[in-house]
């Protein structure tokens, strides 16, 4: 059971990778209730092959014990992993994406030419236009590397899921 729901932890870790500012809302609501689902397939023989490990005066200390681990420790630190993973990831996409804008064929005047033509046709002209015009673009480019960040933070709980799974195979059945 165990192995399952990393299995699918993993696959939908992974099909977060594919995520972009074109994702359809309906398609990213249905990976997260699948990643999220599938915690129940591997907390819950978890905790019961642990606890099953322990004799029964034992046993409540080591629940309170697997919650502090799991809830408290676990969360936090991995919390904080991930935060500092997707901020390092998110500075180095933003640091590409300048890069590419060097070695493009395009001019900004080109780039920019099809925005200010949107922001004209909004009502937008002068310098408030101007500034509009460059902030639409900045928050699309923010937006993208944002975007890239999240999919390398995904791919990397994929791969942790799937490093998971030989450690499950150590695991013994509880004593009866």
């Amino acid at each position: 059971i165990m192995l399952c729901g990393l299995s699918v932890f993993a696959l939908a870790s992974y099909l977060f990778t594919f995520m972009s500012l074109d994702s359809s809302l309906h398609w990213i609501v249905w990976l997260v209730i699948l990643r999220f689902g599938c915690g129940s397939f591997v907390y819950a023989p978890l905790t019961a092959t642990a606890l099953g490990q322990l004799p029964p005066e034992k046993t409540r200390m080591g629940s309170g014990l697997i919650y502090l681990m799991q809830n408290g420790l676990g969360n936090t630190i991995g919390l904080a992993v991930i935060t500092t993973v997707l901020q390092r990831r998110l500075a180095y996409h933003s640091s590409m994406l300048d890069q590419q804008q060097v070695f493009t064929a395009l001019t900004w005047a080109e780039i920019l030419a099809p925005v200010r033509a949107l922001v004209q046709q909004h009502g937008a002209s002068g310098a408030l236009g101007e500034a509009q015009v460059l902030a639409l673009v900045q928050r699309h480019l923010e937006q993208q590397a944002t975007v890239a960040a999240y999919q390398d933070c995904f791919m990397l709980m994929a791969f942790l899921a799937l490093a998971c799974m030989p450690l499950v195979m150590l695991l013994r059945k509880p004593r009866t």
